[in-house]
Order: C-alpha cells, then structure tokens, then sequence
C-alpha cells in the first residue's frame, strides 16, 4: 500500500497533478523544431509495490492520441546508487475517451536518495525532472509522564530534524486482547497534535496522550473501559513526509510534475509499570 492507498491511485490522482504540480530545477518540457514536447506527471512512493508516471506527447500545445507505437521511452535512475531502469509503457484511458501513456515500475525506491526521470521520443526530445526520496527523521522520545493539568499519562515525541511539518501522523496502538492470540492494531489520528517544539529551530513536536487514548482503544475494541486483560505490545508514530517539489508554487505554463513522498513508522514499548499506570494488563 503507498501513501495515497495503493495502485488504483493513478486515475484519481493524475488531475489533481495536472493543476496543483510544481516547477523544479529541470526545464519541464524539451524544445524541438517539430513542435513536440513531453509532459511528465507523477511522483514516487516508497510505500507503493509500482511506481506510475503519466507521460504525453504534445504537439503545438495539443495532447496527441497516445499509441504503444509513439517511440516513447521512460527511463528512473537513482543518482545515489547509480543504478536505473527502462520502466514498462501502458495505456491509460482517460474519462475524455483520449488515451495516454503510464509508464510503471516495480523497482523498489529508497529513503533519502535522489531520483531522475528522462522521458525520451526516439531517442530524442528528452524531458529530465529530478526529486529528493524524504528520508526517516529522528524521533526522540521524552519518558511517560502524568500531566499536572490533565492529570493524564502522556509522553513527548520531538521530531527535531523535521523543516516541515509531517502529514498523515497517527499513533498506531499494539494490542494483544485478553493477551492471547494475534496483535491488534488500532490507529488514532493525530494530525491535530502536533505542534512547533518551544524552539522553532528544533523542528516539531507530538504529545502522546497514552491513558486518554487507551480509552479510545478499547472503544474500538467494543470492550469496556474497566478491563484489566488487554497487553498494549507497542506504540508506533507514523507520518508521511513529502518532497520539496509539492511546496513550490506551480507556474502558469507547467503542465509536469515529478515529485516523492514516504510514509514512515517508529515503533517502541513501554515498561511494564508505566502499562499499568496507564490502565493496560502486564504481559
């Protein structure tokens, strides 16, 4: 599954890319004297098993009716590791009834490297954009405290790496009910929670409200505040961060986009007298 839920993405997501793309350091479109240039829409997932890329050739500022036979070639290369693959061409129907091409790749892509896309037409006409893969922050957790004011268990996650505030975050609860049998995952949202640290130069910060979300859990859970048989197994903070290229506005003439994102996870446990202190059975 990548960060927009997995591979029937393309068809939702290629207009939102068509409008709201952004300008990176790489002409968007390649010069020619026929008139042809090529647009490039699409971003990388780390998350995602297949990577997808619209490509489309434009002559005199018209979208042609794309043909496996256009002579068009997709190549990824990861800069960091100076190895690269020809992606596979397809043919996506569009709702207009005009067919485009979707390039893809299986390839797996790694956190913090740097990736360029060339869009090639029979060897020439190229289009080169560039992005940055977002790479695992460090997350340093403060111990879990009760809070004077709430009077709840909480405990402080400082993300003092991050320039950007994440999206998607979520504290994702480990449980094991009646402490048998196979974890249980329960997600909680948590967007809404984080903040700037007190510094503003030391990144952001998200406060975990462990008790008061244990609560929540066992709603989930259909089981009843009062119980004393569920093992929280561990915590994980996930967050999803995106490249530079989503920040930068997009200019009136851009019709490409080539960008990335990440979803990441941090997973840690929680002593056995810190469990109970929160409500959750000893293991």
């Amino acid at each position: 599954m990548g960060i927009f839920g997995g591979l029937l993405i393309p068809l939702t997501i290629w207009g939102f890319l068509l409008v709201s793309g952004c300008d990176n350091e790489f002409s968007p479109f390649a010069s020619s004297l026929s008139g042809e240039i090529i647009s490039l829409n699409g971003f990388l997932d780390i998350n995602a098993d297949t990577q997808f890329v619209r490509t489309q050739i434009v002559r005199q500022e018209i979208e042609t009716d794309a043909s496996l036979d256009d002579g068009l070639v997709v190549e990824l290369a990861n800069q960091t590791s100076g190895q690269s693959v020809s992606m596979t061409d397809s043919l996506l129907i569009l709702p207009s009834g005009k067919a485009t091409h979707l390039f893809y790749t299986t390839e797996p892509i790694d956190a913090g490297a740097n990736y360029q896309i060339i869009a090639s037409l029979l060897g020439e006409n190229e289009t080169v954009r560039t992005t940055r893969i977002p790479g695992e922050t460090l997350v340093i957790r403060d111990g879990a405290e009760v809070d004077a004011t709430s009077s709840f268990v909480t405990q402080v996650l400082n993300l003092p790496e991050l320039i950007e505030r994440p999206q998607k975050v979520s504290i994702v609860y480990s449980v094991l009910i009646n402490g048998t049998a196979d974890p249980v995952e329960v997600s909680l949202p948590y967007d809404n929670l984080v903040s700037f640290s007190p510094n503003n130069f030391d990144g952001y910060r998200v406060t975990v409200r462990l008790s008061f979300d244990r609560t929540i859990v066992l709603s989930a859970l259909n089981i009843l505040p009062a119980d004393t048989t569920t093992v929280l197994q561990s915590i994980n903070l996930e967050y999803s961060l995106f490249s530079s290229e989503w920040r930068t506005p997009q200019l009136p003439t851009e019709s490409s986009f080539f960008g990335s994102a990440a979803t990441f996870r941090d997973k840690w446990t929680l002593s056995e007298t810190q469990k109970k202190l929160i409500g959750y059975s000893k293991q």
